[in-house]
Order: C-alpha cells, then structure tokens, then sequence
C-alpha cells in the first residue's frame, strides 16, 4: 500500500501539480480504477475547482431524460416529482434513488415509477448519468474526469452507457 492510499478514499481523485512529463512517476501509485488528475500549476487546479464548485447539478439532465422518454414532469405525481428533483440537485448521480424519502413506501414508489416512467429506475439513472457525462465533456473536461463526476467507474462504463442511451441529440438550448 502506497502512501497514496492511506490517506484517500477509493474513487477521490489523485491530485498532480507539476509537469506532464513527470506523470508516469505516479501512475504507478495510483489505485486501479482511482481518477489521476493533473495540473501544470496551482491556477489549472484553482480554475478547475472553481468550475468544478459553479455545477449546477444534473437537473438538465434529469428533464432531457424524461423528455427523451416521452414523459411531462408536470404530470407525474408529486412523490416522484420530489424524488427527480432532488435528483437533479445532486452533482452527479447516485447508484440508486431514494425510494422512502420523499413520501411513498418502496413498494409503492416502484409501482408509481413503472405506472409513469416507461424505464426501470436503475435505468433512468444511468441514462441520466450518460447524458452528464456527455455535457461535461462538451463543457471541456477530459473523458475521464467526465467520467468520474459524472459518477461513473470507468471511462469505459461510461462509453458503453452513451452508445446506449446517445440515441437522440441534444438539442442546442440543452447543451
């Protein structure tokens, strides 16, 4: 165990100051599956933490989701419309969505969810996952820590979700 994994948890990105050329020195350090993040001087990581810190969250994600599902956010009861909109505060989506939280048993969350939303929830989510990813790297963020916030594993879980869920294109007031 490096010294690198004593102090960090499993998927908190390694931090890099320096030049690109020294990059293969920690590479080695770094945890399977752990995101290296390099920055050539202290105001790459300043502008980087402070785009970082303006997110919005995932709230335009959440609404193209449902639109590309063919569902109205007014429209849905008021239990899930609490439920998505705490969704779309998150900075990046979470394995699963709280089913009790906002008023309705499990059972009866599931049940509303398949009675309104034509996708498994788990699905939803990964949808909603690909398409932050997608914006992030159009924002300007390298694929992989696209990846990372937008709360994947890998940046090949994350290719693997945009092909799948990438079928129709943002339109341009989206982006």
């Amino acid at each position: 165990m490096s010294n690198i994994d004593r102090r960090r948890a499993p998927h908190e990105p390694v931090i890099v100051i320096g030049p690109r050329r020294r990059v293969e020195l920690f590479e080695r350090a770094v945890p399977v599956g752990a995101p290296l993040l390099v920055f050539e001087d202290l105001d790459a990581l300043d502008q980087w933490r402070s785009a970082s810190a303006t997110s919005s969250g995932v709230r335009r994600e959440v609404l193209i989701a449902l639109r590309q599902l063919g569902c109205d956010p007014a429209r849905l009861d008021a239990r899930l419309q609490r439920t998505l909109e705490w969704l779309g505060e998150q900075p990046s989506v979470p394995e699963r969505l709280p089913t009790s939280e906002h008023g309705a048993s499990r059972r009866t969350f599931y049940r509303l969810w398949g009675a309104q939303i034509p996708e498994a929830p788990s699905q939803f989510c990964l949808r909603v996952r690909a398409l932050h990813a997608l914006r992030l790297e159009h924002e300007g963020q390298p694929r992989t820590d696209a990846a990372y916030d937008a709360g994947f594993r890998s940046v090949r879980d994350m290719m693997r979700a945009v092909e799948r869920f990438a079928r129709i294109e943002l339109p341009d007031s989206d982006r």
